[in-house]
């Protein structure tokens, strides 16, 4: 990624903010499947196609940080909470639940809805379009947005972009998460710190629900960027950005 710049603010060993994972981190993966479209293409004389997107990250991202805004703790529900008999749940609460109806509007909000949604989802779109070698020095400019938030105290939600391609049906393979701090590596390098929504909190195992994002070592130039929790497999990156995000009050069901 790049080393943390010696100045006031970042001279120490990094910056956390008050987001909490204990707190404000689900315990339930992102596990979610929506249908993001369902019609006929070209309308009315084309064929019937139908895209789902496997997860609501960034409902879960911008959930958490509502939960933070609102000094509230996430509900402490794991995934054998919502487990049904037959074993076909995924773990995640149904819609219809205040929660999932929450995560889902707000996963809207993330990309799609709204201004600041609007111009998420546009983000995403020409990211996903752009040579890597473009990223890469868009993304140097995200990292000290994003630095200088976490400076003030404030985290940020990071749209990370894997996917290489024109297609509206390849986002869904990129991906949104919480920064909550930064660290140094001991070679210097900087390290953000993330909740993921991929991996749920564990109370029982805290330190391998912890995420951190960094660049890959070696010659990657089609992916430079990684992030993973102790013990997973690393997911590779071609970029981020600092996504736009604007707390919205919870529904009383979640306070």
């Amino acid at each position: 990624m790049e080393r943390i710049p010696e100045s006031p603010a970042s001279a120490d060993l990094g910056r956390l903010t008050g987001f909490d994972p204990r707190r404000h981190a689900f315990r339930f993966p992102n596990r979610f499947v929506d249908v993001l479209f369902s019609g006929r293409l070209p309308p009315v004389v084309g064929r019937k196609v139908t895209w789902t997107g496997r997860g609501r990250c960034g409902g879960m991202a911008f959930s958490a940080l509502d939960h933070l805004h609102a000094e509230a703790e996430v509900p402490p529900s794991t995934s054998e909470d919502f487990r049904t008999a037959d074993g076909t749940s995924p773990g995640v609460p149904p819609d219809g639940h205040p929660l999932a109806d929450h995560i889902r509007a707000r996963q809207r909000r993330s990309m799609v809805t709204g201004w600041c949604g609007a111009l998420n989802g546009i983000r995403y779109l020409t990211w996903s379009a752009m040579p890597t070698g473009w990223l890469i020095r868009l993304t140097r400019r995200e990292v000290r947005r994003a630095l200088a938030s976490l400076d003030d105290g404030v985290p940020v939600v990071l749209g990370l972009v894997s996917v290489h391609s024109l297609r509206p049906s390849a986002l869904g393979r990129n991906h949104q998460a919480v920064c909550h701090g930064y660290r140094r590596s001991p070679a210097g390098e900087l390290e953000l710190l993330l909740y993921d929504p991929n991996h749920p909190y564990d109370p029982c195992a805290p330190a391998r629900s912890a995420v951190v994002l960094r660049r890959r070592e070696g010659d990657a130039p089609s992916s430079p960027y990684q992030s993973g929790a102790p013990g997973s497999v690393p997911r590779p990156w071609r970029g981020f950005f600092v996504a736009r995000y604007r707390p919205r009050p919870l529904p009383p069901t979640l306070r």
